[in-house]
């Protein structure tokens, strides 16, 4: 993990999910793509949210942002995105999630609890 003046980047986890999914429990029977820690990275800064990985990179511009909220796993708690230019939604499963939680209002970005 490190803090930088201008971003915040870190390790987790990630899945790609259907817009609609709000909840692992509405992932059964759904098509999702997920990889685990530490084959995800997330980048944010003022302007831009990236989560990239062996799966895809993904780009969040402050303008397409539709929300970021809390999900909540069997065992981990995550990080939505959800944008209006993309069909799916992607949550980033950080390994330390209070930590990775304070640097998005310190970068400007609010988080719904979902």
């Amino acid at each position: 993990m490190s803090g930088m003046a201008s971003g915040f980047t870190t390790r987790g986890g990630i899945s790609v999910i259907p817009r609609d999914v709000t909840s692992v429990w509405s992932t059964f029977g759904r098509l999702t793509i997920d990889a685990t820690w530490p084959f995800a990275k997330l980048a944010l800064d003022r302007d831009k949210i990236s989560v990239s990985s062996m799966i895809g990179n993904f780009h969040f511009a402050r303008a397409d942002l539709v929300s970021i909220s809390v999900m909540r796993g069997f065992t981990s708690t995550g990080f939505r995105f959800e944008a209006s230019n993309q069909e799916r939604a992607v949550v980033f499963w950080p390994l330390r999630f209070a930590r990775v939680r304070d640097q998005f209002p310190a970068h400007g970005w609010m988080i719904s609890d979902g």
